[in-house]
């Protein structure tokens, strides 16, 4: 037997239910906010750490690709001071023969450039190395191209002894076309 009658058990329940939310409902909001809070706070730090990952990535790239310039910039002085080059500029044949050894040979060794190519100036290869996959190879008289309207060249002519010029990215074109497969270069 119950000394409550059912219509004081409903206002009893009402009584506890609204206590009950008097203080559960604030401690679940200030609880619910600290871990909100600390949630934010660590995805923050989160983006945060992303953010400097992606900036010491991209430093790091910067390093690497810088080196690699400064390297193909120090090829090029050197290829450019080469006695065998001064002998070919004064006019021997036989020196052209000597030169297209020395870049087939730099070519091989060095194995990072596609083609090696010393043009006149008039913009016209004299001789080219084509890199062939590992298996350089000089270009044949007949192949050999006008290159006097591509923008490296007229780029190239502004310099001073010893500057480089540095193209963006862009393709190669060979004979007036986009060589396929498509060969992304810098010159």
């Amino acid at each position: 037997m119950s000394n409550f009658r059912s219509g004081s058990w409903g206002v009893f329940s009402s009584y506890v239910l609204r206590r009950l939310l008097m203080i559960f409902l604030p401690a679940a909001l200030l609880t619910g906010g600290v871990v909100l809070a600390l949630y934010y706070q660590d995805l923050t730090k989160e983006h945060r750490l992303y953010e400097q990952a992606g900036a010491h990535l991209v430093d790091l790239h910067t390093d690497i690709i810088d080196r690699e310039l400064h390297a193909v910039q120090s090829d090029l002085l050197y290829l450019s001071e080469q006695a065998v080059l001064r002998n070919f500029l004064s006019g021997s044949q036989k020196s052209k023969q000597e030169l297209e050894a020395e870049y087939v040979l730099f070519c091989r060794q060095k194995g990072v450039y596609d083609q090696i190519r010393y043009l006149d100036a008039t913009g016209r290869e004299q001789i080219r190395v084509n890199y062939n996959d590992g298996r350089p190879g000089i270009v044949a008289e007949g192949e050999l191209q006008a290159k006097a309207g591509r923008y490296y060249f007229a780029e190239t002519m502004f310099l001073d002894r010893g500057q480089v010029f540095v193209s963006p990215f862009d393709l190669n074109v060979e004979h007036d076309t986009i060589e396929r497969p498509l060969k992304p270069v810098i010159r």
